[in-house]
């Protein structure tokens, strides 16, 4: 049948019957005699006036701090010693205490029914008042409108899971609790206005209405526990074993069978409560192996376990073992009704019951339309206003009041406040334009996906599987996103360190940043095509125009001291022609074997010995780029020429290894500066500066000084760089 009618009609259907319910709640409280007192108790001396309305039957009779010990029928008082009038006698640990308070209350009311009532004061005062016959709707206390504010959110969140998911177990479930709470509070409020005491009969029959519905709502999150997110093996049964229990609980309540050790009423709520954490358990073990509902599970627990919880260690447990609560009873309901606001934000972070987040969007905009009509009603029947301005101002509250806020808390909720898509668009833009080639620009790309999203984990795309498009997958748990530059992508796994799932919303953005960074990917591309065709119109100018020079100059020299300048300039333009050509890197092992033929012959001629020291072997398989090379050889040339120039070395030592992904090298020799030799470092001049100048364009590190060791004092040039 609910199949007939539109999910927002019966919502709204619902919304009217909470209304009318809440109105019922007014209606029963005010029929209550009403004396215009606040009461607390006061131990053996009676109870004490807390508070006295101005317009009440005990105005101008009374004053706070009154203590009253009796009353009564005149000439037939009843002692208010150790009477609290605030208290349900579900306080009480056995039937007969509760029957015996009933009945204490049952004289109470009885004497306020009368026309006069006589209240004897602790100082031997008289006073006589005559209770008025309805307890106004606006003296109903703030109590009372907690209560019923926190039994609607119960059930109109527990209902509206249900009217958009009606064929599941859990939305029914869900639903069933919610009704319960409102059940439970709506009773609650009901007897909670009483001002000195309620009759009997009535009072008895709202504190079993409010014992069924916290039962109801606690036996259906049992059998939601057992059903969501995966039906346990014995699911069904465990359903009906929890309303089972419900039933049984409720027919000795009612019936007062037998009392429960300890406490009749709380032993039970306690028993609930064990039930749960043994059915979280199960269900954590059966949803190891799946994130996504360990995810939700971890939600549904979070709400269900930390609410109720909270309502036993701050209510229920202290009135079990001292019998005094350490909060009231609003302040208790109100920690239970986070477990309905707790699913709510279930559905927005982990899609609780399968539902997306149009489901807040359906209650924003619901709430929408009914604060227009609320603030329109309120203008016209409570201020009086003209229907026509009324509606004007309504609409005015809206559009600048109540849809800002729900902007706001919409960002806040589903994970998108705080962002500023302009700028991390703008970042993306730089990240791809600075990127030094594919695998830096997809690097880059997924930095950019982290600083957004804030995945739980990064996974790369199978092999031999890309990922071609952005595209939801296991239910918003994981997001896969294709690569920029030729990378296979990546799949991103819950959102917000897995705080929240992927929505539509993640992959419209995610889209615009992918067709964003591909087309600046594409310029980039495009940008280095046409410096690489640049460089090698100027490698074939300088190959064909100065080369030929250079080798002029070789064949047509006077002497070979000319002929070797010439070569050596020849081997420069060479080295500089191929630092304009990206793809001619060259081994390591290749570029030591000729710097080292090139050593030697310059150290031969003065007498200096070359020595070669440590692990060549471990790092002569890497490559070097052409910059990389070109810089390495100006750097060792120029610590050799130093060396020759400054300081006649008797040998030179050359010392290469690799530590921690770096080549580190060092050349070292025993030539000394005169004075110098005792100073932390050598004098620098130009040479010296062009050496840090090209490590560090390499991303390397130098030092340079002199050191003391076991043979004397030696002057090294070490050096740190890269290896990539």
């Amino acid at each position: 049948m609910l199949s007939r009618f539109a999910p927002l009609q019966v919502l709204f259907a619902a919304v009217l019957a909470v209304i009318v319910a809440v109105a019922g709640a007014v209606w029963a409280a005010s029929q209550q005699r009403w004396l215009g007192l606040d009461l607390e108790p006061a131990g053996a001396a009676g109870v004490r006036v807390a508070a006295v309305a101005e317009d009440g039957p005990a105005s101008g009779l009374l004053s706070p701090g009154d203590v009253i010990s009796a009353a009564g029928r005149p000439g037939n008082p009843v002692s208010l010693a150790h009477y609290n009038p605030d208290v349900a006698p579900h306080i009480y640990p056995t039937f007969a205490e509760y029957e015996a308070y009933l009945a204490f209350q049952d004289r109470l009311a009885d004497a306020t029914r009368t026309g006069t009532l006589m209240l004897r004061l602790a100082d031997d005062r008289t006073v006589t008042l005559s209770p008025r016959a309805r307890h106004p709707w606006y003296a109903l206390g703030l109590d009372f409108w907690l209560f019923n504010l926190f039994g609607c959110m119960a059930a109109l969140i527990g209902l509206s899971v249900w009217v958009f998911r009606p064929g599941l177990d859990s939305a029914r479930l869900l639903a069933i609790s919610g009704i319960g709470f409102f059940a439970a509070t709506w009773n609650n409020s009901v007897y909670t206005v009483r001002d000195l005491a309620m009759v009997g009969h009535w009072f008895d029959l709202v504190l079993r209405a409010n014992n069924l519905g916290l039962h109801l709502m606690l036996g259906a999150l049992m059998a939601l526990l057992a059903s969501y997110p995966r039906r346990l093996g014995h699911g069904r049964r465990a359903i009906w074993a929890s309303f089972g229990m419900v039933a049984v609980v409720q027919l000795n309540e009612n019936l007062h069978l037998f009392d429960w050790p300890q406490h009749s009423f709380y032993i039970p709520i306690l028993a609930y409560y064990v039930l749960g954490a043994g059915l979280a358990l199960a269900q954590w073990r059966r949803s190891s192996n799946d994130p996504l509902d360990r995810g939700a599970l971890r939600w549904v627990v979070l709400s269900v376990l930390t609410s109720t919880g909270a309502g036993l260690v701050a209510y229920f447990m202290p009135l079990l073992f001292t019998g005094e609560a350490l909060v009231s009873t609003a302040v208790m309901v109100g920690l239970a009704v986070t477990l309905y606001v707790g699913f709510a934000l279930g559905v927005l972070r982990y899609r609780l019951f399968d539902l997306e987040r149009w489901w807040f969007g359906a209650w924003v905009w619901f709430f929408g339309g009914l604060s227009v009509v609320a603030v329109d009603a309120a203008l016209v029947l409570l201020l009086g206003f003209e229907p026509v301005y009324a509606l004007g101002l309504a609409v005015i509250f809206a559009g600048w009041g109540y849809f800002p806020a729900r902007q706001w808390l919409w960002r806040r909720l589903s994970g998108g406040g705080g962002s500023n898509n302009a700028r991390e668009l703008a970042d993306l833009v730089q990240r791809v334009l600075a990127a030094g080639n594919d695998d830096a620009v997809e690097r880059s790309w997924q930095e950019a996906l982290a600083s957004r999203l804030e995945p739980l984990a990064v996974d790369p795309a199978p092999e031999g599987r890309p990922i071609e498009v952005v595209a939801l997958s296991e239910n918003g748990a994981r997001l896969d996103v294709p690569g920029i530059a030729g990378g296979a992508g990546v799949m991103l796994r819950f959102g917000k360190q897995g705080r929240r799932l992927f929505s539509r919303e993640d992959v419209a953005l995610v889209r615009t940043m992918h067709e964003l960074a591909t087309r600046i990917h594409g310029v980039r591309r495009a940008k280095e095509e046409a410096a690489s065709t640049e460089r090698r119109r100027i490698m074939r100018d300088l190959h064909d125009d100065v080369g030929g020079q250079l080798l002029s100059l070789i064949l047509t020299a006077e002497d070979e001291e000319r002929e070797a300048l010439a070569r050596r300039a020849l081997q420069s333009l060479r080295e500089a022609i191929n630092a304009l050509d990206d793809d001619q890197n060259r081994l390591l092992a290749d570029f030591l074997d000729d710097w080292r033929d090139g050593a030697s012959q310059r150290l031969g001629p003065a007498g200096t010995e070359l020595i070669v020291a440590g692990d060549w072997d471990a790092v002569a398989h890497h490559n070097l780029s052409p910059r990389q090379a070109i810089n390495l050889r100006r750097v060792l040339d120029e610590s050799l020429t130093n060396a020759l120039k400054h300081a006649s070395p008797r040998w030179l030592r050359v010392w290469l290894g690799q530590q921690d992904g770096r080549l580190q090298l060092a050349l070292e020799h025993d030539g000394l500066l005169g004075s110098a030799v005792n100073e932390p470092d050598a004098p620098g001049g130009r040479g010296l500066s062009n050496m840090r100048t090209r490590v560090d364009e390499l991303g390397g590190e130098i030092e340079t000084g002199f050191h003391n060791e076991a043979d004397g004092a030696v002057y090294r040039v070490a050096l740190s760089l890269p290896l990539n």
